[in-house]
């Protein structure tokens, strides 16, 4: 970051609240903030914009042992959603892995579940690749959600397992509305 994005993200901070303005999320994150209040955080750098989304992206958040991508993106100005990589690639045995983190890191804001996964007697990383085996008959691919207990107000939590062509996603999304 040059001196100059630096002093003005500072004063950014400064003059808007900082990272105290909007809906908790996750770390010093929360709902609302602006591109340069999250690129203003330091606990995650560098930070990148995604032309895509016209959003930004640190790859080295760190969430108790595990480092990942974490991305955030926006309506306006205002950030209206963080999405945690817990996995991206081919190997079903580290989507598994990736996935037990998840439902770990899910559980421990409190109890989940999952519409999708039927029959199970807890929600595990092998119930939710058979309900993911189940569901991709044609092989085009299939996604479970893995929902939190029911918020009213943001950030509303959940995560996903998704099973495409080359591999997998394994992620967490907060968001400012209700998915």
């Amino acid at each position: 970051m040059s001196p100059i994005v630096a002093i003005t993200a500072a004063l950014t901070l400064a003059l808007t609240g900082g990272p105290q303005s909007g809906a908790p999320a996750i770390g010093e994150y929360r709902l609302g903030m602006t591109r340069e209040q999250v690129r203003a955080v330091r606990s995650c750098a560098p930070y990148k914009t995604v032309p895509g989304t016209k959003g930004i992206e640190c790859e080295n958040f760190i969430l108790g042992s595990l480092k990942m991508n974490i991305s955030f993106v926006f309506a306006g100005d205002a950030l209206s959603r963080i999405q945690l990589w817990f996995h991206e690639g081919p190997s079903e045995a580290d989507a598994r892995k990736a996935t037990a983190a998840m439902l770990s890191y899910l559980s421990s804001r409190g109890p989940i579940h999952s519409d999708e996964v039927k029959g199970a007697p807890s929600l595990t990383a092998d119930a939710i690749f058979s309900a993911l085996k189940a569901r991709d008959s044609s092989g085009q691919g299939a996604r479970v959600q893995v929902l939190t207990a029911a918020a009213k107000t943001p950030p509303f939590v959940h995560g996903s397992v998704t099973k495409v062509a080359a591999g997998y996603f394994v992620f967490v999304y907060f968001s400012a509305t209700a998915r």
